[in-house]
């Protein structure tokens, strides 16, 4: 990602285990690189109500979000997202898998 131009990350997750885990590392390895978490945010799990997480992403303008969800949630995030930001996402190397 720094590579890339990437410097200035968000993380977006549910709080619990697994996604507390995992944007543990992220963080620690996006940080031993150069890059920066700007700001961590997490919504009560299994809550898919993800546009007010969505708007305060796009008002701190990160250069990438890393985000950890799963099963339906994981869906429903990627369909919000691409819309207000489709253009951004896409240009950075979003992409599911």
């Amino acid at each position: 990602m720094l590579e890339a131009g990437i410097k200035k990350a968000v993380s977006f997750t549910w709080k619990y285990a697994a996604g507390d885990e995992s944007v543990g590392g992220f963080r620690e390895t996006f940080a031993a690189g150069g890059g920066q978490v700007i700001k961590d945010i997490t919504v009560p799990f299994p809550n898919v109500e993800f546009q007010a997480a969505l708007a305060e992403i796009a008002s701190l303008k990160p250069d990438a979000v890393y985000s950890f969800f799963a099963g339906g949630g994981a869906l429903k995030f990627i369909k919000d997202y691409a819309g207000p930001v489709s253009t951004r996402a896409f240009r950075c190397g979003v992409r599911a898998s």
